[in-house]
């Protein structure tokens, strides 16, 4: 549910770090 942009901050890795438990992520 959540979109990882090209340009992304830390902030938004930091949330899909913390999302990444129950859903799927690529980094």
């Amino acid at each position: 549910m959540y979109k990882i942009n090209l340009k992304g901050t830390q902030v938004e890795m930091k949330v899909i770090l913390k999302t990444s438990d129950n859903s799927e992520t690529t980094i």
